[in-house]
């Protein structure tokens, strides 16, 4: 399944032009612009536990891909674009999301694919997840149900980091 979170500068439509744009923004709806791609771009760390909480962690870097169109445009409308994988897979570069963010970029938008923190790595949760999954969750599910809370963290943590400074 495939998670969108998309920002957007209030803009109004130009019927004519076929474009959003307000001041200098200029949005297409079409594949009009080259799109320049910075991959593997760090915009946080994340803590992996040997167990969730647990007192052994290591840092690992959160990265993310940014799609931008090729064009002088100052202020850009962003997309913000979150592989699926059950939170246990999934990585930035998925072909579907490749495709996705070139789509939009090529037509005016920045796009942001990012790689979260996933089931393996065990990120840092509240205690309180952790009671209601080992009360209220299949423990077939309670790891996939834990991995949730690091992966929203980390999802958060791009969107302001780069998606809106």
């Amino acid at each position: 399944m495939l998670m969108l979170l998309t920002v957007l500068s209030s803009c109004k439509k130009d019927e004519t032009a076929n474009t959003i744009a307000p001041n200098s923004m200029t949005v297409k709806s079409s594949s009009t612009y080259t799109v320049v791609v910075e991959q593997n771009v760090k915009y946080g760390e994340g803590l992996s536990h040997q167990t969730f909480n647990s007192t052994s962690y290591s840092f690992i870097d959160l990265k993310l891909d940014v799609y931008k169109p090729a064009n002088n445009s100052k202020k850009k409308p962003a997309i913000l674009l979150i592989h699926g994988g059950g939170f246990s897979g999934g990585d930035k570069s998925d072909i579907n999301i490749v495709n996705l963010a070139n789509y939009f970029a090529s037509r005016g938008w920045v796009a942001f694919s990012i790689n979260y923190r996933l089931q393996g790595n065990k990120g840092t949760v509240p205690a309180e997840w952790i009671q209601y999954a080992q009360k209220s969750v299949p423990l077939a599910d309670q790891s996939q149900f834990l991995a949730m809370y690091p992966a929203h963290r980390d999802a958060k943590a791009a969107l302001i980091n780069k998606c809106i400074i």
